[in-house]
């Protein structure tokens, strides 16, 4: 390995911190088992059942004096809410993400910032890093977070609209009366 990663206690659910200070020119490689016990918690912040499984394999590539890209790719296994019964779905879900991270520094290389041109992606706008640390295990949190269904439904099951009838009182109390769920 040519750069340091620890787990480490912290308030993040699941953390795996690299020293990028460490971080040679060829890629970080690295591959995230989690715990029972940071599946856990993770699922408790993401307000799902159950994450049974969930690994990640991180590249990290130094671009550069001042930048950073992760490639990762993830893997996990979750149990999810119906929206309309709140019985369980299970899901499986596989993403795959790329961040660019830069040191927010005033001068680098002799070059002041502002006489720099930097070419960004429209649609992967870098991070500012304000230390020589990244946690690349909250970015596969971040990312599972993102890849989940956010209205998941058990299969079979739809939403039956309210039916108004003319004249009918317009409380809101009214319509929830009217609500039905189908099986």
């Amino acid at each position: 390995m040519n750069a340091t990663m620890t787990a480490e206690c912290s308030s993040a659910e699941l953390t795996r911190i690299v020293e990028l200070g460490t971080l040679a020119e060829e890629p970080l490689r690295v591959t995230i088992f989690t715990s029972a016990a940071e599946r856990d918690t993770l699922c408790k912040r993401l307000e799902l059942i159950e994450i049974s499984e969930l690994d990640s394999e991180v590249t990290i590539t130094r671009r550069g004096p001042t930048r950073v890209r992760v490639d990762a790719k993830l893997a996990a296994v979750v149990v999810q809410s119906c929206v309309i019964t709140l019985e369980p779905v299970p899901a499986t879900v596989e993403e795959s993400f790329t961040q660019e991270f830069f040191y927010e520094t005033s001068v680098s290389d002799g070059v002041p910032n502002s006489e720099r041109e930097v070419w960004v992606d429209p649609g992967n706008e870098p991070e500012v890093l304000t230390d020589d640390r990244l946690d690349v295990g909250e970015l596969v949190a971040q990312n599972l977070s993102l890849a989940l269904d956010p209205y998941p439904r058990k299969q079979g099951v739809s939403f039956v609209a309210i039916q108004t009838v003319e004249n009918a009182p317009t409380t809101a109390f009214a319509a929830l009366a009217e609500l039905k769920i189908a099986d």
